[in-house]
């Protein structure tokens, strides 16, 4: 009996083994299926407003600063700390936590000046409320 016990015992450990094995491989292979960037498009823009990069596309957007005249509003050459971003046409939980986010890692990571970014959206749905919107739209006809 004695036998059995100790011979169950090395298939145990090497079971073990194996499935810790077989874990840390399909840990560090899900790491390769995630993105890199984890900033949605909205908080990409915001960013490069913010910080004044060169991006195509960006020069587009509305700027408003309150020091200067609504017909001479020069563009700054230091990086903002504030920012208010509007969506018009609706915008969701997933987009403010991610801007939240970016606002919160450039305070604390150091890279910049302090963030601070108000989002506003002309109506914030969650899942079920926008897809009880799409059933409606579906409905009428």
């Amino acid at each position: 009996m004695s036998s059995q016990t100790a011979a169950s015992q090395p298939k145990a450990s090497t079971g073990l083994e194996l499935f810790k094995t077989f874990a840390g491989v399909v840990t560090s292979s899900v790491q390769y299926l995630m993105p890199a960037n984890k900033d949605f498009h909205l908080t990409r823009i915001v960013d490069a407003v913010m910080e004044l990069k060169d991006v195509t596309g960006v020069d587009k957007y509305l700027y408003l600063d309150p020091k200067f005249p609504v017909n001479a509003a020069p563009r700054k050459n230091t990086p903002f700390k504030e920012a208010i971003v509007f969506c018009i046409g609706g915008g969701n939980y997933a987009e403010m936590h991610n801007i939240m986010e970016y606002a919160r890692r450039v305070q604390t990571g150091g890279t910049g000046v302090p963030k601070q970014v108000i989002y506003g959206t002309t109506e914030l749905l969650s899942p079920s409320q926008f897809l009880a919107q799409m059933a409606s739209l579906s409905s009428k006809k």
